[in-house]
């Protein structure tokens, strides 16, 4: 593809932030202004010569297939001089040598001199170097899970622009580039693009986290998916997810490898960031959540949304809204949970690899009274721990807009859902709230007071529980309901909550009572009428914007 060429057109808009320099809504705005950043950003990449040092990329990227993709399709909206900069984007690498993968789907391309020269080593005495015959083995190995067992369309066929109808890798050295590889989209047909691979020569830089035959591997996995993302969405917009689902896809693919865990204190240790966000470094690390899509709801699903921005032809997050189980609120709320529980928090009933995982961070409230307020951005979570030491607590939740909220409480190893709107507890001596917001713009208020307990310490005055622990416990659906009693001093509505143990609520009831004492019961059904199966479930009673939890037995 030639410099100036519009064969490629960029879509309405340009999320990009890497290394603080940021590119965003360049034609919904009809402002150019911000496309200097790009240009800046991709010259200390790929040209740092035309930069001042001060600019020049210096971190380790882990794939730079988000700033190619950026550079191709807003191209025509680039400076001249950056054009002709950056022109090795714009045109295939020239290496004088190729080698056709044994399915004859790939053709690699090499050189055995210079500073680009793959390792030579040829064990086999067949001519072509050992190094160039795995990395074709691990693209054929990339295209049998991919497609063939997990169900992913081919990329785009590019017409012989590489000198057959094979897909076409190329090995150079990338090392002075600080990155494994990268896929570089080329020409679009219909709504797809054809594209093409660069992986580095030999993986032996000492920046790269992963060396040698592991970093082979890992990288024809993730660059692969790149090719096949190209054939649902052939635009810019979707960078992010991209990174996160090729991310993931290394680990399908090599499990034992684990070069993810590298990233994951990008994402653990700013929680507080949008899910979207893609800079390099936090995308990786939020590879996290295709695990958790993939171990909540099964492998499947990551296709599915693939499947939908092919259908779609759209960048709005909102496209997801109906392929996640209770939509991106439900999605955020469980995520942020399954993110509490690692390192030494770790669960089985969470992430496999959880113990893996740091922890994330949390801030800390070990003095009482304390209050205090915040506010958190779309598609992100946000986690406090109150410890005061000195006695049970009272503690008070609001939050702006309720309903793009979903929460938790956990205490001494048990969790339960936070209330909408104001949520009050009482008695507990320990307590985290975890908050996610699962809509897809936005920021959103919250504010929080902490005291001790009126019992507690040296004050003075009672507390009452809301209700009475929940009998008969074990419960037995056999022999009679699971039965609540509790004492309002006013009239007013009761609800009782029933929870499995990963927080989904299978059943609940409300109900008016007048003042004085009252019951709930649960018949061991769950909201269908159909009954649960033996195990330990969460109930939640809640009444007035107070809360008394705890967990049940049943028995089967």
């Amino acid at each position: 593809m030639s410099i100036g060429s519009d064969i490629l057109k960029p879509n309405n808009t340009l999320g990009f932030l890497l290394k603080g320099l940021t590119v965003v809504s360049l034609l919904s705005t009809g402002s150019y202004g911000d496309i200097s950043a790009l240009e800046n950003l991709a010259l200390s990449i790929f040209a740092p010569d035309r930069t001042s040092p001060a600019r020049r990329q210096g971190k380790f990227v882990k794939c730079l297939t988000p700033i190619v993709s950026s550079v191709k399709f807003y191209e025509p909206y680039l400076s001249r001089n950056a054009k002709i900069a950056l022109s090795s984007l714009f045109s295939r690498p020239q290496l004088p040598k190729s080698y056709l993968s044994r399915s004859g789907l790939f053709r690699v391309h090499y050189t055995t001199e210079g500073s680009d020269a793959v390792p030579t080593e040829d064990k086999d005495k067949d001519g072509i170097p050992d190094f160039v015959q795995e990395v074709a083995s691990a693209l054929d190995s990339a295209y049998v899970l991919e497609v063939e067992i997990l169900g992913y369309p081919e990329p785009v066929k590019d017409g012989g622009a590489g000198g057959d109808d094979a897909w076409d890798v190329y090995l150079h050295d990338l090392g002075h580039l600080s990155t494994y590889g990268f896929t570089n989209p080329e020409r679009r047909i219909g709504n797809s693009s054809t594209s093409y691979i660069e992986m580095d020569n030999d993986f032996q830089d000492p920046v790269f986290p992963t060396k040698g035959l592991d970093a082979i591997h890992i990288t024809a996995a993730h660059e692969f998916f790149h090719m096949i993302h190209y054939t649902y969405y052939g635009r810019s917009g979707w960078e992010w997810w991209m990174e996160i689902s090729s991310t993931w896809m290394e680990d399908v693919a090599y499990d034992d490898v684990n070069d993810y865990y590298n990233y994951l204190s990008f994402f653990f240790g700013h929680p507080e960031v949008p899910l979207n966000r893609y800079d390099g470094s936090h995308e990786y690390g939020a590879s996290v959540f295709a695990h958790f899509l993939e171990e909540r709801f099964g492998r499947d699903i990551i296709r599915r949304m693939w499947e939908e921005i092919g259908r779609r032809q759209s960048t709005s997050l909102r496209i997801w809204e109906k392929v996640f189980p209770g939509g991106w609120r439900d999605v955020m709320g469980e995520f942020a949970l399954w993110n509490y529980f690692t390192g030494k928090r770790a669960r089985p009933d969470f992430y496999e690899e959880g113990e893996n995982y740091p922890e994330v961070r949390t801030e800390e409230h070990t003095s009482l009274p304390d209050s205090g307020q915040g506010s958190l951005p779309y598609l992100a979570s946000v986690y406090h721990r109150f410890l005061p030491r000195g006695g049970s607590m009272d503690f008070f939740l609001s939050l702006q807009e309720p309903g793009v909220w979903k929460g938790w409480f956990v205490s001494d190893g048990e969790w339960w859902p936070a209330g909408t709107g104001e949520s009050r507890m009482e008695g507990e001596e320990e307590v985290t709230w975890i908050g996610a917001v699962g809509v897809t713009e936005g920021n959103y208020g919250y504010r929080y007071l902490a005291s001790y307990e009126a019992s507690a310490g040296d004050t003075t005055g009672t507390s009452q529980q809301l209700a009475e622990f929940p009998l008969p416990n074990p419960f037995l659906p056999e022999e009679g309901k699971l039965v609540v009693r509790f004492h309002l001093d006013e009239p007013g509505k009761v609800s009782m909550e029933i929870y499995t143990i990963l927080g989904r609520q299978i059943w609940k009831h409300e109900e008016e009572f007048p003042p004085g004492d009252g019951k709930l019961s649960w018949n061991g059904r769950n909201s269908e009428g159909k009954p649960v199966a033996s195990g330990i479930y969460i109930y939640l009673l809640r009444y007035g914007g107070r809360s008394r939890k705890g967990k049940i037995a049943l028995v089967r």
